[in-house]
């Protein structure tokens, strides 16, 4: 009878650890902490494919969204995909958090398209003879022509 009481209890302390360190994170990234807030989230790690309970969502999305605000797009991308995919159909999320998720997947899709060419848009870079090299007209204007690559 001591054992299964035992092990009850060293769950329900787990789970209060791993709620003590979402609410942690959840705080720091509130504060605009994100280093800290990503390092919380780190090491109290919730699986992406472990069920889908709202803790685990909430963890998802404020990694994703810590990640996003340190610039890292793929792992934004990664932990956002995982909150949405948690939260489909399970409501999982709360609606202010559902916005958050919203805003912040327009954030990662409007950094992208700052950031990367559009299909089919000239490359800066020309490949000649093997290797890359900027194309002049790349170089800023204030470039003396004798300092453009080729020109001596």
């Amino acid at each position: 009878m001591f054992r299964p009481t035992l092990g009850l209890v060293v769950a329900v302390f787990a789970l209060s650890a791993c709620s003590g360190s979402l609410n942690r994170g959840v705080a720091l990234y509130d504060e605009g902490r994100y280093v800290e807030a990503a390092e919380v989230f780190e090491k109290h790690e919730i699986s992406r494919d472990s069920g889908g309970s709202a803790r685990g969502t909430t963890y998802a999305l404020y990694r994703g969204m810590t990640l996003l605000a340190l610039g890292d797009e793929r792992g934004a991308e990664h932990w956002l995909s995982a909150a949405r995919e948690r939260d489909h159909g399970t409501a999982a999320l709360l609606p202010t958090e559902r916005e958050q998720l919203q805003r912040s997947w327009q954030e990662l899709g409007a950094h992208r398209r700052e950031t990367w060419p559009a299909p089919g848009a000239p490359s800066r870079l020309a490949k000649q003879g093997g290797a890359d090299q900027l194309q002049e007209s790349a170089l800023p204007a204030v470039l003396p022509a004798a300092a453009a690559p080729g020109s001596r």
